[in-house]
Order: C-alpha cells, then sequence, then structure tokens
C-alpha cells in the first residue's frame, strides 16, 4: 500500500534539509526523508526489543501457556482499551 503525503517545511528548515540533501548525498528531499523516518523507526523498534529483553532478564515475564493464554491477552486488551 501507498500513501502519498506532501508537506511543506518552512525557510530554515527547508534550508537545512536542502543542505542535508546535498551534502550527504542523498539524492533527493525526499530520499533524505524517507531514511531519516526508517532509521527513527528502527531505533524504536530496537529500543523496545532492549527493553523487554532488559524486562525478561530482570524476571518481568509470565510464560503463556494454554491455560493462562486467554486470560493474559483479554488482560492486554483492557490496558490498551483505557
Amino acid at each position: 500500500m501507498t500513501t502519498n503525503i506532501t508537506f511543506t517545511l518552512q525557510d530554515q528548515l527547508a534550508d537545512m534539509v536542502a543542505g542535508e540533501t546535498k551534502l550527504y548525498e542523498h539524492g533527493t528531499d525526499e530520499k533524505l526523508a524517507y531514511n531519516t523516518i526508517k532509521d527513527l523507526a528502527k531505533q524504536a523498534i530496537d529500543k523496545n526489543i532492549d527493553e523487554g529483553l532488559a524486562d525478561i532478564k530482570a524476571g518481568n515475564y509470565r510464560l503463556l501457556t494454554k491455560k493462562n493464554g486467554h486470560e493474559l491477552i483479554d488482560n492486554l486488551f483492557a490496558k490498551h482499551a483505557r
């Protein structure tokens, strides 16, 4: 699925993006924006993985079994619905 988003950068930010694009040879402003967003998303995913691994290491987890699976999943959805 592709979604087109158009946005306008104000003068100072537009100049910075143009300078970065030229300086680091990103090709286009769009490619710079894409790479920046991709890098930020990867950082967020990596942070969440690191936090999850730290929780496991600290013993902050529950084993998911057939017996307690529905209860744990229901509780998870209930917390996020608030």
